[in-house]
């Protein structure tokens, strides 16, 4: 007799696919209420969200995509309700150094210009991400944040160490006094989760693991002032549901040897891709996390929150959402060790989990939600659970 797997059986419920009767689950035989979408942001009046997080000691932004920065409505709440900016890939090394000792500025240099004007802090991220090229269902179509000319170009390992100093150093040099925060080195787990240990990209295979501190190293000689951090997904709380269970160890394993080293390493991020209906954190699961970087010396940053709902949409996945939003908010509020939290984006209008990196909607078929605000700017209820948080 065939048995499903409990990811399989997970899988035919959130598709529909097991038939499930009134009897086992009840929500299931309920009509699901319609969404109710609230007023449109660009009529609120209410406090901004920057103001109420300043109260509270902690810093609120949101990545940007630099190249949307016209659109005057997206600018304008941008500046309002955000205290810090992270362009989503223009400080990438494919955007800045496309081709070797080649570079293109401008994309980012546009977000700096935004940051001075509403006087925000600025992130880069990330000086180095060795992500994988295509794989089997790479959802990014093989881009990588890798250039060609380093994956093609079969460089030996002093070689690839020039090529990181010099990018380090070329961009923290040009951007010193105007970035405040660097994500050094982003994703260094295998990105599939289904094996452990480091990701096999193209800076570990030709340099071995010491990459990782060799990049820290760099950066710090670069800009002394410069908050460095790493960063992941699939380890912001203990018993995650996405991936393994051992992966938010693995993570705290990586920094661990990270200090060991005596690498200049000052901060964790965590990412926070959460899915209604699967995510289930807790803040007291979020705090058990954290305790465990903060107890290394190193600050903890919450650096890509966003809530994705799979269609249909209806209120009472919109208050779920709201839900996930105010769950990781009081962490971050209650965390000694954590005093910024980053939004991966807060409008659909510019989402990578709605539109995508293509505006097509390819990474995330399905998904029509995935932040604060439709792509009219209208508030979800996740934005007042956001504000009604802060304000508590």
């Amino acid at each position: 007799m065939k048995t499903n797997s409990r990811r399989q059986v997970l899988q035919a419920l959130a598709f529909g696919g097991l038939g499930v009767g009134c009897g086992a689950v009840i929500s299931a035989c309920q009509p699901p209420r319609p969404p109710d979408v609230g007023r449109s942001a660009l009529a609120d009046d209410g406090p901004s969200l920057r103001s109420l997080a300043a109260k509270r000691g902690l810093s609120i932004g949101t990545s940007v995509v630099a190249h949307k920065l016209e659109d005057q409505d997206y600018s304008t709440l941008i500046g309002r309700h955000f205290s810090q900016i992270m362009p989503d890939a223009a400080g990438m090394m494919s955007i800045l150094q496309p081709r070797r000792r080649t570079w293109q500025f401008w994309n980012f240099d546009s977000a700096v210009r935004l940051a001075q004007e509403h006087d925000q802090g600025m992130r880069l991220n990330a000086l180095i991400w060795g992500r994988e090229t295509a794989v089997s269902d790479d959802p990014f179509d093989g881009w990588t944040p890798t250039p060609p000319w380093i994956l093609k170009g079969d460089l030996p390992p002093g070689e690839m160490e020039e090529v990181m100093r010099l990018h380090i150093e070329t961009v923290m040099q040009r951007y010193k006094g105007q970035v405040r925060e660097y994500i050094v080195v982003n994703e260094p787990l295998h990105g599939d989760w289904r094996h452990s240990g480091l990701n096999p990209n193209i800076w570990l295979t030709r340099m071995g693991p010491e990459y990782i501190k060799l990049s820290f190293e760099h950066a710090r000689r670069a800009d002394p002032d410069a908050t460095l951090i790493i960063n992941e997904w699939g380890a912001d709380y203990i018993d995650q549901e996405h991936g393994p269970t051992n992966r938010p160890g693995q993570y705290y394993n990586v920094a661990k040897q990270l200090v060991r080293q005596g690498a200049p390493i000052d901060g964790v991020g965590f990412q926070f891709h959460l899915e209604v209906g699967l995510s289930k954190p807790t803040v007291s699961k979020i705090l058990d996390q954290f305790a465990r970087f903060d107890a290394l010396g190193l600050s903890t940053h919450i650096t890509e929150l966003d809530v994705r709902i799979r269609e249909p949409i209806t209120q009472d996945k919109l208050e779920e959402q709201a839900r996930l939003y105010r769950t990781v908010i009081r962490a971050a509020l209650e965390s000694p060790s954590t005093r910024d939290v980053t939004l991966f984006g807060f409008t659909d209008r510019y989402s990578w989990i709605t539109e995508g990196p293509h505006y097509d909607g390819s990474i995330w078929p399905g998904f029509s939600v995935g932040t604060m605000m439709d792509s009219e700017f209208r508030l979800y209820p996740s934005f007042e659970a956001v504000r009604d948080v802060l304000s508590a």
